[in-house]
């Protein structure tokens, strides 16, 4: 990771961001306000475009953030590549069974750094929410990270506002009650997560419905 790299895109790119993604922020109840993560925390959120990763690169403009990406977005040029691996961004091959991006993510948040996570893996089909990958359980089930869960409507464009929501802390290891790493312990940490989120979205659409009142 080139940290000058990263400060000097947020710096510059800070602005023409605002201009472009007028976002707000909402926070669920008893959710900890602010803007930037805890130590050693995953960023967990829906995926809504590609536009997500600059979206939180700016929102959480005091917290760096490695988010695992794609093999197929580090594939699309050698520039985009380049720009990726100074951010220090976490390669994910998703189709040759290769798993060192769990361990990568497990030194990163055991070093104090924060991962971000679209458990999703894909951009949604037909405007519906993905099912999640379990690889968001399992890291924070490995590692210990609290989790903070975003939800973002994706309303990106220049005459638009993103709008986004930040949640409670997860603490799996609390919500499992063990440490146990088996199939159906991962599922029902999965089937939590995504149900978090789905509560985040259903939360965001309450308070916007109370704003307009």
């Amino acid at each position: 990771m080139n940290k000058f790299h990263l400060v000097f895109t947020k710096i510059t790119g800070f602005i023409p961001a605002r201009i472009f993604f007028k976002w707000k922020v909402y926070y669920e109840p008893g959710a900890e306000k602010g803007k930037k993560l805890p130590k050693g925390s995953i960023l967990m959120s829906n995926h809504r475009s590609i536009w997500d990763f600059i979206l939180y690169l700016m929102v959480f403009f005091r917290t760096t953030v490695r988010f695992q990406v794609a093999e197929v977005i580090y594939e699309k040029n050698a520039f985009i590549a380049w720009v990726l691996k100074s951010f220090g961004s976490i390669r994910v091959n998703r189709f040759d069974f290769d798993f060192s991006f769990i361990e990568e993510s497990e030194k990163i948040l055991k070093d104090g750094e924060r991962v971000g996570i679209f458990p999703e893996g894909q951009l949604p089909r037909g405007g519906k929410m993905s099912r999640f990958t379990p690889s968001c359980a399992l890291i924070a089930l490995r590692s210990g990270a609290d989790i903070i869960p975003v939800y973002t409507d994706g309303n990106y464009g220049l005459f638009k506002r993103t709008h986004l929501i930040i949640g409670r802390k997860i603490s799996l290891r609390q919500f499992c009650g063990t440490e146990d790493l088996s199939k159906e312990i991962l599922r029902s940490c999965n089937d939590h997560l995504l149900g978090r989120i789905l509560e985040l979205e259903a939360e965001l659409k309450r308070q916007m419905e109370r704003k307009k009142r």
